[in-house]
């Protein structure tokens, strides 16, 4: 594929070592589903093993909310790669799109929380209890 033709990729437009909002929020939503999760093993008072199990869930739960946060990024920069060129010139569509983009990754912290929680909560009660 030729260079100019292909679609920028996140890690590609991003400096060596350096951190982002973007990052973090991704980080967040794993965090959020997996502290949930363990609010919601210690709130069934179960044994070490099992608080260990419900946590391995919950982890698991995290890894998938970043998953998808990652890929919906992923998709959004695709569309918005030939603009990303003139930073300084950015349009106003562009910008409202970044800051709609950082919105719903906000709100998707709430989301993979709610999930980490409730999903532990049903793995407790199915295979724990």
């Amino acid at each position: 594929m030729n260079p100019q033709t292909e679609k920028p990729k996140y890690k590609d437009i991003k400096r060596q070592g350096e951190v982002s909002m973007w990052d973090l929020l991704t980080l967040m939503s794993g965090g959020v589903a997996l502290g949930n999760a363990y609010v919601a093993a210690k709130g069934a008072k179960l044994g070490n093993f099992c608080l260990l199990a419900a946590l391995a869930e919950g982890l698991a739960v995290g890894v998938i909310c970043i998953w998808i946060i990652r890929a919906a990024g992923e998709t959004v920069l695709q569309h918005m790669g030939p603009h990303l060129e003139q930073q300084e010139e950015l349009e106003l569509r562009m910008q409202l799109t970044l800051y709609a983009v950082y919105f719903s990754a906000v709100a998707w912290l709430a989301v993979s929380g709610f999930l980490g929680y409730h999903i532990t909560k049903l793995f407790i009660k199915l295979f724990l209890l």
